[in-house]
């Protein structure tokens, strides 16, 4: 603030706003603010658009012990999809009734879209089957223990949407070899887990011979 100002300037100066001799005011521009959200993507609109859940829909999410805060926060929706091999899903009119939840990377962009039947939640399903992991973002948060797995998308919505559920065993092992422990439903789920996060056998390597060599032999 410059000192030289009259005291009554110097005061509206400070308030953000000023009048100049000719009685025209005027107000300081804010700070700039370069914080700002990602554009929602193509998947994140469709997805988002799709119908609100069915009183069936909300029922089985609820007997699963889903919150309705997590229904609300995570935008639920559903739609008429059709389920290929691989776990894969496309949207088709006339149809299975699915739900639908979209998995955001650890930068909050949606990658992917998972699917289920709504009585049939193990049949889950990927859109573009990019996502890997569904919760991502709790890798990079403090941890007091264990990181908690989940088997099924809905059963991850049931843990109020903390943990991970693992999307792609393929490539799961790369990320989760260097990141917290993990934790699962039960025995049998630690067991698949951990057969689940084992990295592949190296295939076997052998030198070759020279030619000449080989027919002397």
């Amino acid at each position: 603030m410059n000192a030289h100002l009259r005291p009554e300037i110097r005061s509206a100066e400070a308030a953000g706003t000023r009048s100049d001799a000719d009685g025209s005011d005027w107000t300081a521009l804010p700070a700039p603010d370069f914080s700002f959200a990602p554009l929602a993507s193509h998947l994140e609109c469709e997805a988002a658009g799709q119908a609100f859940p069915s009183r069936e829909a909300l029922a089985s999410l609820r007997a699963a012990g889903v919150p309705d805060r997590v229904i609300a926060d995570q935008i639920i929706t559903e739609a008429e999809v059709r389920f290929f091999a691989r776990r894969r899903w496309d949207y088709h009119p006339g149809g299975v009734p699915a739900l639908l939840l979209m998995v955001r990377d650890s930068f909050a962009e949606v990658v992917d879209v998972v699917a289920w039947p709504i009585a049939r939640p193990d049949k889950w399903a990927r859109l573009t089957a990019k996502a890997i992991l569904l919760g991502e973002d709790a890798l990079h948060q403090p941890q007091d223990g264990p990181v908690a797995a989940h088997r099924t998308p809905l059963g991850w919505l049931a843990g109020g949407g903390r943990g991970v559920c693992i999307l792609d065993p393929t490539y799961a092992w790369k990320t989760l070899r260097t990141g917290p422990p993990l934790s699962g439903e039960d025995l049998a789920h630690a067991k698949e887990l951990q057969a689940m996060l084992a990295p592949p056998e190296p295939p076997r390597v052998f030198v070759r011979q020279p030619l000449d060599r080989r027919k002397a032999a």
